[in-house]
């Protein structure tokens, strides 16, 4: 998704691609563990084209797998993970757990943090909206709130969405912009609330109105956090009681299990949306930055999954060469 429109104009010399290293990693390990049979393969492997290719919307992909998932479950098919764990004596756990010392669905209490999940959101965003202006406040609290109810998968997943959405759509920030901040995001903890706030300074500073760039900057980065995190306090406080029921039901378990499948297909993408970024680049870039760029990227990939290697040495280990690369660069 929109890795077709990084084209790269400067003559920077492109992050150290131990993302693509990372990712694959990633992607490796993760698969070993989720795709255990050929549905589980086969919906991992056509997430990854319908996002890469076909620029399906995220939302979507995510939708299409539960509704799998769930139906496969409901019907009895185990085609992706165990839909349901498993009794002590070996049985299905969803005929033989005992849920009667769970507390029961209560609607009145969910219809209550529904309403105040939805007047937390609404008052502080509309007061924005109200004070400032529509754009881009209007779009960063779109883009994020929707963002949180759909990051199953994590960061990896939900980032090609963000950055499409970001570039492409609104225009916020520039291709180069968002590959840094991505790259940004993976040398330190926690790429995914990074690279939101990230790209939501990138939205006010971009768009201040009457604003300076720097406040704008400062408000699009903490109504970005804020809309970002509150659903999550909601999905705490709104399920955890009813964790022990959700776990064993069937059609939940089972809808889960095929998101779980189909997310090593989108962590691919992201792959795929950095890699055309730095290592098959539109810009004007010289053969000996890019075969530098491979290099990195297939000694990272080595290092992490033949040799073990810790992910915070690879990562110095790419920051220093592309430190070597620049200062090359600028010397001649």
């Amino acid at each position: 998704m929109g890795a077709r429109h990084l084209s790269l104009r400067t003559r920077r010399p492109a992050p150290p691609p131990d993302g693509e290293s990372c990712l694959a990693a990633a992607v490796w390990r993760l698969g070993r563990r989720t795709l255990k049979g050929p549905a589980a393969g086969a919906l991992a492997g056509a997430a990854f084209p319908v996002l890469t290719l076909l620029h399906l919307p995220f939302p979507l992909v995510i939708g299409v797998a539960a509704v799998i998932g769930g139906v496969a479950a409901r019907t009895g098919r185990r085609w992706f993970a165990h839909p349901y764990p498993a009794g002590d004596d070996g049985s299905d756990g969803g005929s033989t757990t005992d849920l009667t010392a769970e507390p029961a669905p209560n609607a009145g209490r969910l219809l209550t943090l529904l309403v105040l999940g939805l007047v937390l959101w609404a008052v502080p965003v509309g007061a924005v909206l109200l004070a400032i202006g529509a754009d881009p406040w209007r779009g960063i609290a779109a883009l994020f709130t929707k963002a949180a109810f759909i990051t199953f998968g994590g960061a990896y997943a939900v980032l090609p969405y963000i950055a499409g959405q970001a570039v492409d759509t609104h225009g916020w920030l520039s291709p180069r912009e968002m590959i840094d901040g991505l790259a940004l995001a993976e040398t330190t903890p926690g790429p995914l609330i990074l690279v939101t706030q990230y790209v939501g300074f990138f939205a006010g500073w971009n768009r201040p109105g009457a604003l300076s760039p720097a406040l704008a900057g400062t408000l699009g980065a903490a109504l970005t956090t804020y809309v970002i995190f509150l659903p999550c306090f909601l999905f705490i406080f709104a399920g955890a009681p009813y964790l022990e029921r959700l776990i064993h039901n069937r059609l939940a378990a089972g809808a889960l299990a095929a998101i779980a499948a189909a997310v090593v297909g989108m962590i691919l993408n992201l792959g795929v949306y950095l890699g055309m970024a730095v290592l098959l680049p539109d810009g004007q870039h010289t053969a000996g930055s890019l075969i530098w760029a491979w290099a990195i990227m297939l000694c990272a990939l080595y290092a992490l999954t033949r040799r073990g290697v810790a992910i915070h040495w690879v990562v110095a280990g790419g920051a220093a060469a592309g430190l070597i690369q620049a200062l090359a660069a600028s010397s001649l």
